[in-house]
């Protein structure tokens, strides 16, 4: 009789293949929420029945297919919805092998009690604690980790694909598990073949000491479930993986380290998330990475153990601006096709027809949360240089980027198609922010005037280092991004945005801002018309901005000592802000400096004198009108500095300014 027995087994292996043998010995199924009979512990049970494996399996007849083993239930021909993402290689089908045995409960769409084979009958065993058709319920777990996955499985971890070492080489991060791993590969199409990643790979039906049935425990930072084959480079290290910060909030027991993978995502999560990211829908089911990420980055009495990125995010709702793209900021939520992902990831639909982008702004698009550091928040994510070529993990230049390359991604060649809602691609005038910065800080091309972002500055005079040197910069100081656009509590200290000292609740960064475009400070850029002034006074507020870096005594007094901008003894800046010395009209800086990041794209401005005319970042806005025969609006330095133009109910025409159309006149 033991012969026969064994021969049997040996019969139903050859013909199952790899991918169906039967993994265990059904021990300790008993004890566990597979258990539906009658003594089962589990809150899903039967009425009456007490055999125990007649739920999944039949011992003689009733089987639905000679290579399944020895299976007790029907599967149907259900049409299911795959796993799908922009950063995935592999391409999940339709269910296959043990994945299709265990949708056979766990899609929801037959009844758990319904089996092929109980005494020799098709049969529906009555059960308690099932759904309305005696289907497997959705309340028995938390949220996202119902049992019932239902036939939309592209927020589950994708199931019936190829893993093998070419899909390991391609994709750079994954890693095929060993073959003394309890993580194993099971048969697909090719029942011959144990190549696919199946729902056994990940759990045991029969028994296993962790919660879910999981082969692997899915805490600890070396060694866990998801690590067997997700492999991250920088991973280990990396702030993620290796805080101390204690997680969840307000107990001292479990960290952020020991949660490793699981405290961002989970193998089921709830529907509309992607990436298999835990809470990373909103309540209406939408994509929402940055709802994952607010786990952790809130307010300290919500439940945040790290800084708190979603006040700053909130301060667009609140003040009108930050990071609502409706209100001219970020805001980290899809804006078009496709929905979620990370900028320049190859094969993702184009922006532009240098870089494969696509039109959305997500936390992971600045920052790489597998491989951030507390010292390089932007480590191992890709970036855009100045020239245009592509630099950070998996390009040609492997080197991390710096803050502005990240900005460029959106902000750069791709601007027209990113900032189309709130900036209309307006080349006649250049509008506020719809511009090519790639261009503007170009020190690579003929730009002769732009805030040094990508390289020091061309302006180098005596007068810019005494109207800098409070604030610790030089003409030879160069400046980032976030000196300008971050949070605006970074105010509270001159010069650059790095020296302010960050805490959990007032964090560094673009992420936020209580000003418009995402300031550090107030900046107006409001402008007059020909005939009127842009202010009807002066307050030190208005240019709150500039003045984190630039002495306000050059743009207010009577002091020349830092300011080019002088003529018969007086503070021309001062004569047209604060009327200092002068007439004056009140302006702001924003008529006479329209484009503060370059002049490469001055629309309205025409040059005349020397070549270093230009280095003055003068560029004048709408309100500025030619005078005579001019081309344009017009400036230019041959001796001392000089405008032709007219603008807030003053015509400046003057004689010392040669050029084509140049009229003679006085200088006001």
């Amino acid at each position: 009789m033991k012969k026969l027995l064994t021969a049997i087994v040996l019969c139903l292996m050859a013909v199952a293949g790899p991918g169906f043998i039967m993994y265990g010995e059904g021990k300790g199924v008993k004890d566990n929420a597979h258990n539906l009979s009658f003594s089962g512990r589990g809150k899903v049970r039967a009425v009456s029945e007490t055999e125990v494996c007649i739920f999944c399996h039949s011992s003689h007849s009733g089987a639905v297919a000679e290579t399944t083993p020895m299976w007790n239930r029907s599967l149907d021909s259900v049409v299911y919805t795959p796993y799908n993402s922009s950063t995935m290689d592999a391409v999940a089908g339709q269910p296959t092998g043990h994945s299709k045995l265990c949708l056979s409960c766990h899609d929801g769409t037959i009844a758990i009690g319904t089996v092929n084979n109980l005494k020799k009958h098709k049969k529906q065993i009555a059960l308690i604690g099932a759904g309305g058709r005696g289907e497997m319920p959705r309340s028995l777990f938390e949220k996202g980790s119902s049992a019932n996955l239902g036939t939309d499985l592209s927020n589950d971890h994708p199931i019936s694909f190829v893993f093998d070492s070419l899909l390991a080489s391609k994709d750079k991060e994954l890693a095929l598990p060993s073959k003394d791993d309890p993580v194993k590969l099971y048969s697909g199409q090719d029942r011959m073949v144990a190549n696919n990643v199946q729902c056994t790979s990940c759990h045991d039906a029969h028994e296993s000491e962790f919660k879910m049935f999981l082969k692997k425990d899915v805490m600890g930072q070396r060694d866990n479930l998801c690590l067997t084959c997700h492999q991250k480079p920088d991973w280990f290290g990396s702030s993620h993986e290796n805080s101390s910060v204690y997680y969840p909030a307000r107990q001292r027991i479990t960290m952020v380290k020991d949660y490793s993978c699981v405290g961002c995502h989970e193998g089921h999560v709830e529907e509309g998330a992607q990436y298999l990211l835990r809470h990373g829908a909103d309540v209406a089911n939408q994509p929402a990475q940055e709802e994952s990420c607010y786990e952790c980055h809130k307010a300290e009495n919500l439940g945040g153990i790290s800084y708190d990125i979603e006040t700053q995010f909130r301060k667009g709702k609140i003040g009108g601006s930050a990071m609502d793209l409706t209100k001219e900021g970020h805001q980290p939520i899809i804006t078009s096709e496709p929905k979620e992902g990370v900028l320049l990831d190859p094969g993702n639909s184009s922006g532009g027809t240098r870089y494969t982008d696509t039109s959305h702004v997500e936390c992971s698009d600045c920052h790489n949360p597998h491989r951030v550091t507390t010292g390089n928040k932007l480590k191992g994510t890709k970036g855009v240089d100045i020239n245009g070529n592509l630099v950070g993990a998996y390009t040609a230049n492997t080197r991390d980027p710096y803050e502005y390359e990240i900005c460029l991604r959106c902000h750069g060649d791709t601007y027209a198609k990113i900032a189309t809602t709130p900036y209309p691609d307006n080349t006649s005038i250049r509008p506020k922010g719809g511009s090519n910065k790639r261009k503007e800080f170009n020190n690579t091309i003929d730009n002769t005037s732009y805030h040094p972002v990508a390289a020091r500055g061309k302006n180098t005079s005596a007068a810019l280092d005494r109207q800098m040197a409070f604030a610790g910069l030089t003409t030879a100081s160069t400046i980032s991004c976030g000196d300008c656009h971050n949070n605006d509590e970074t105010a509270r200290v001159n010069g650059l945005a790095s020296s302010f000292e960050s805490t959990l609740t007032s964090p560094k960064g673009p992420h936020g801002s209580s000003y418009l475009y995402i300031m550090r400070a107030n900046y107006i850029t409001t402008v007059g018309t020909s005939e009127g002034a842009g202010m009807t006074g002066y307050s030190r507020d208005n240019f709150a901005l500039c003045y984190l870096c630039h002495d306000e005594r050059a743009f207010s007094s009577s002091d020349t000592t830092m300011t080019n901008f002088t003529k018969a003894g007086k503070n021309l800046h001062a004569v047209h802000t604060n009327k200092t010395g002068g007439t004056g009209a009140f302006a702001t800086c924003h008529e006479c400096h329209y484009n503060t990041h370059s002049n490469i794209e001055a629309t309205n401005t025409q040059y005349a004198g020397p070549a270093d005319d230009k280095t003055h970042l003068v560029d004048f806005g709408p309100n500025a009108m030619k005078v005579g025969a001019n081309l344009k609006p017009a400036w230019g330095v041959m001796g001392s500095n000089n405008c032709a133009l007219r603008c807030h109910g003053v015509t400046h025409d003057s004689t010392a300014m040669p050029g084509p159309g140049i009229v003679s006149g006085t200088y006001d």
